[in-house]
């Protein structure tokens, strides 16, 4: 009698501490379920093995487990007996596979239809001697701590909506500062490509001057490929292959870090194996996503208060794909936060110093690649290790982008934009590749050079004032039958479907600003030669 009514006030009890506020920490939980458990059986390891969405299984968190902790390949032989014990619905208990003379006590975590994983105790205990109440408090603990695993994935994917959320309202901000910011930034650097063909062919111009203006080109050309590359990110436009010295990419990236890198006496490890590794990808996402890298890296060693910091970059092939590995000793991530790096918004930096979109972006990139970027931390010397991998590809030749200048036949074309720094750039290259060119600056105006002559092609921004895409279209039809083969649209829009959709409906072309000179001359060439 006295051991029944001990029994009842351990079951009340237990029911008391389980319906406290939930822990909203997964740690926090599996220690609180951990000390009831001791309470209840004798057990020397317990593991909580998460079930995944591809019915698969992971170990979660384990204590105890060291001597005994399972592989992946013990883990794929055990999901067997854990899809039974799931389907089930209870718990067995049978001699361990992992410690001799021990017992494994497999208990199902499931609620409301959900398959959340299993509880895995190493116990001392024979299955012969677990009483009758000792069964009921061990499923009343595996049911309540299934409620905790369920209320903590609730929390995190409204965690992830929010985040998406933060995305989204992200993207719109993104598209209206970038409309704003392409058109300036496209004539910097348009202008820039101009002046260095006009001091080229100064005789009297200093070495220094051309120096100073090649300078110039190459940061600005690096600003409109950051700008263009998180364009994509927003646009989802498909990637732009091209082969190239993957190797002697990591070593220019590295030569824009040289001044920070001496300043902060960091030593750099390079290992290239092979010393040239051909990669098809797009390039300008690649070396983001490198720069992010080394970023990271750099301000993990200014945090870390240890001395002699050092980075390692070693890239290598296999047969399946390229690896890129970069790590630091600046002490590494905390474990509680690895799984969360790649998440966007995600950091553990001062708000001076992250934001949080640097690796989210990254793991886009490579994802879009077809890649994967994984990272964990290596203990001798502690620090953090990313390991890019991105799979092979057939070998890009992409044509002589020069060739577009000499090949293209002279045309007549109408150029409408209402930006007079753009119109004049536009102009003025147009001129120089050899097409006769008139500018408008509105849609009326356009409509009355149409009134007089005849163009091979139409060159327009799609948004000006008091009139879009659509519009003009329409009001150039009225003249020309043939404008889908002649019409070219220019934008800076970054979030529009609707005007996706009229582009997707007409067959029209469009080239999304900011671009280089010979882009359009290319795509001027492409349309000549359809036409």
């Amino acid at each position: 009698m006295d051991n029944i009514q001990d029994s009842y006030y351990e079951l009340v009890n237990l029911i008391h501490n389980t319906e406290q506020q939930p822990q909203t920490e997964l740690h926090d939980v599996f220690v609180s379920f951990v000390r009831r458990l001791k309470n209840i059986l004798n057990f020397n390891g317990i593991a909580l093995i998460r079930k995944e969405v591809k019915n698969t299984y992971s170990l979660s968190m384990h204590l105890g487990f060291q001597e005994a902790l399972p592989s992946d390949a013990w883990l794929n032989e055990m999901s067997v007996v854990y899809d039974w014990v799931n389907k089930k619905g209870g718990s067995i208990c049978l001699p361990s596979a992992l410690v001799p003379d021990q017992n494994d006590l497999i208990l199902a975590l499931k609620i409301y239809q959900h398959d959340l994983g299993i509880l895995h105790l190493i116990t001392p205990q024979d299955p012969l001697d677990i009483s009758q109440h000792q069964q009921i408090c061990l499923t009343y603990i595996s049911q309540q701590m299934s409620r905790s695993l369920l209320y903590l994935q609730h929390l995190r994917q409204k965690e992830v909506d929010l985040q998406y959320e933060k995305v989204h309202s992200m993207g719109l901000m993104l598209s209206g500062v970038m409309h704003e910011l392409n058109s300036p930034l496209m004539s910097i650097n348009g202008y820039v490509e101009l002046l260095q063909q006009e001091l080229n062919l100064e005789p009297s111009t200093s070495v220094d001057a051309i120096d100073y203006i090649q300078t110039l080109g190459q940061e600005t050309r690096r600003v409109l490929e950051i700008v263009k590359s998180m364009l994509k990110y927003v646009r989802k436009q498909p990637l732009e292959l091209e082969s190239f010295d993957l190797n002697r990419l990591i070593s220019r990236i590295l030569n824009l870090f040289d001044f920070q890198l001496k300043q902060q006496q960091i030593q750099v490890h390079l290992e290239f194996q092979p010393k040239t590794i051909e990669l098809v990808a797009e390039q300008a996402q690649i070396q983001q996503v490198m720069i992010n890298l080394l970023t990271n890296a750099l301000q993990a060693c200014e945090k870390s208060t240890s001395a002699n910091h050092q980075i390692w970059i070693n890239t290598r092939e296999s047969a399946t794909g390229i690896y890129i590995a970069l790590r630091d000793n600046a002490g590494g991530i905390e474990e509680t936060d690895l799984e969360d790096v790649f998440a966007p918004f995600f950091t553990t930096k001062e708000a001076e110093h992250g934001t949080g979109v640097g690796l989210s972006l990254s793991h886009k990139m490579i994802v879009e690649h077809g890649g994967s970027i994984r990272v964990w931390n290596e203990s001798e010397p502690a620090g953090a290790c990313f390991e890019v991998f991105l799979p092979r590809r057939e070998a890009v030749i992409k044509p002589d982008r020069q060739t577009g200048r000499d090949t293209a036949q002279s045309a007549r074309i109408l150029v409408i934009d209402n930006e007079p720094t753009i119109l004049k750039y536009l102009d003025m290259i147009l001129k120089q590749a050899g097409h006769q060119i008139v500018v408008a600056d509105s849609l009326e105006t356009a409509l009355i050079s149409m009134k007089n002559q005849s163009f091979d092609l139409f060159v327009s921004d799609f948004f000006l004032d008091h009139s879009n895409g659509k519009v003009i279209f329409e009001a150039l039809e009225v003249f020309d039958t043939d404008l889908r083969t002649k019409m070219i649209f220019l934008t800076g829009a970054v979030l529009n479907e609707p005007f996706q959709q009229f582009l997707q409906d007409q067959k029209l072309k469009c080239l999304y600003k900011p671009f280089y000179a010979q882009e359009l001359l290319d795509l001027i060439h492409d349309r000549l030669t359809v036409t």
